[in-house]
């Protein structure tokens, strides 16, 4: 975790019981995005996503943003480089509204925190 998440308010204190980090999840092609639904560890604290097609990541996005907690993170690699990931973000946050400011990590990677709960 880098000093700038730790600065936007990510605990690098928190006790490693209480986080489980789910194996890398990909929708198989034709599968419904609400298939993330059944995973077993919900709400989430931190997504991190990294792809480089518009509707993969569109349907990682729509299947798991849904089951996060507020003030969790969202952070985006291939932000910068890749086109269809810059789109699709932008597209992702216009259509459910998110307002949140967008950070970058480096030249490639952005991230946000979702609102608190009253924010919603």
């Amino acid at each position: 975790m880098t000093t700038r998440y730790r600065r936007a308010g990510a605990d690098r204190h928190q006790a490693a019981a209480q986080i489980t980090a789910l194996p890398q999840w990909t929708p198989p092609r034709g599968t419904p995005v609400e298939d993330a639904r059944t995973l077993p560890v919900l709400p989430l604290a931190l997504l991190r996503v990294d792809g480089d097609l518009y509707s993969s990541i569109m349907d990682v996005m729509r299947a798991m943003y849904l089951n996060f907690s507020p003030r969790s993170f969202v952070i985006l690699g291939d932000y910068g480089p890749v086109m269809d990931s810059r789109r699709a973000v932008l597209d992702f946050r216009a259509q459910y509204g998110i307002t949140e400011p967008m950070l970058a990590v480096d030249g490639d990677a952005v991230f946000w925190r979702k609102g608190r709960a009253d924010d919603d």
